[in-house]
């Protein structure tokens, strides 16, 4: 199946709204408030979403190069291209076929693996923050 913004989105999104859905109800259930729980539930979905995508950069590196470049070439939308082109030049995995690259292959991995560090730090903070953030919104509702 040839990758395409819409099916990427859905993807996107149906991972982003499970994760939103579960977590809220999990926040709701163990006693927090429902601003807080949306809040961090969207924060949840949000980074579950980059948690995949970063993983796939550090395991399937070669898969993802050539999916977004793909989508890049089959997109109508001008921005988006320029956008895909742009960070082709800053990784510098551009080329004929860059997904068959061993050193741009190796420049996707260590950024997945850096954003992964992020991403996951930013996970241990949501947890943390959790009762502190339904604290203060409490005081001030």
């Amino acid at each position: 199946m040839k990758p395409t913004y819409a099916v990427f989105n859905a993807l996107a999104f149906g991972i982003i709204g499970l994760v939103l859905i579960v977590a809220t109800v999990t926040l709701l259930v163990t006693g927090h408030g429902l601003i807080t729980s949306l809040l961090v539930g969207l924060a949840w979905g949000v980074l579950a979403l980059g948690i995949l995508l970063t993983v796939a950069q550090v395991v399937i590196p070669g898969m993802l190069i050539r999916w977004r470049e793909q989508l890049m070439s089959s997109s109508k939308v001008e921005v988006n291209r320029s956008i895909g082109e742009g960070v082709s030049r800053i990784l510098a995995i551009s080329g004929p076929k860059p997904w068959e690259s061993t050193s741009a292959r190796l420049r996707v991995r260590i950024y997945g693996a850096i954003f992964l560090v992020v991403f996951i730090a930013v996970g241990v903070a949501l947890v943390v923050i959790v009762g502190p953030l339904d604290a203060a919104i409490s005081r001030h509702a």
